[in-house]
């Protein structure tokens, strides 16, 4: 998650401060210049502007780096891992990026690589039936816990995050998904 790269990179010395860098990740306004971008900017209802648009990967920073040029090194690597094989097929689905993206995320908190083709096409029938994903992975980030069992309580938490509450596709990503689970949906 974004909170997750915010608390790496400050422990290993290359931002200063997690705050700061989480602040920068709600507001995608300023990155608006990536085409990927620019579409969040409208959306209303987003923890984090720029979650699920920072590749996971692994990369050489400096100690002390800005928190602009950590955030546009990750960009750049979406931009070059998310190919236009991957906007051909979402459009074959009747996808947009973003929804590719969320749906990448939550398969990627829900399994293992070797399981994302399976998980995906679990969350693609229910989407293709008009149900609910209900996956808890969700609500875990609408409520910012890690556990592995949720009240009832919980799970009727009212966040547009929360898939047993909200149809279809949530309203943005719940982690920045690796390429197997953006392949895998």
């Amino acid at each position: 998650t974004v909170k997750d790269f915010a608390e790496t990179l400050k422990t290993a010395g290359v931002i200063s401060s997690t705050d700061s860098f989480l602040k920068d990740c709600e507001n995608p306004d300023k990155y608006s210049d990536y085409y990927f971008v620019s579409p969040l900017c409208d959306i209303d209802d987003l923890k984090y502007g720029l979650e699920g648009y920072l590749f996971p990967d692994t990369y050489e920073f400096f100690i002390n780096d800005s928190n602009d040029a950590v955030i546009k090194k990750l960009l750049n690597r979406m931009n070059a891992v998310y190919s236009t094989t991957y906007t051909e097929r979402a459009d074959a689905l009747g996808l947009t990026m973003h929804e590719v993206i969320t749906l990448a995320s939550i398969v990627e908190k829900e399994g293992r690589g070797e399981d994302f083709s399976k998980i995906s096409a679990v969350f693609h029938n229910r989407i293709n039936r008009g149900m609910r994903l209900e996956s808890d992975v969700t609500v875990q980030y609408a409520l910012g816990v890690k556990k592995l069992v949720l009240t009832t309580e919980q799970l009727r938490v009212d966040s547009p995050y929360n898939t047993y509450v909200v149809s279809g596709i949530p309203v943005g990503p719940i982690c920045n998904p690796s390429k197997e689970a953006i392949k895998a949906v």
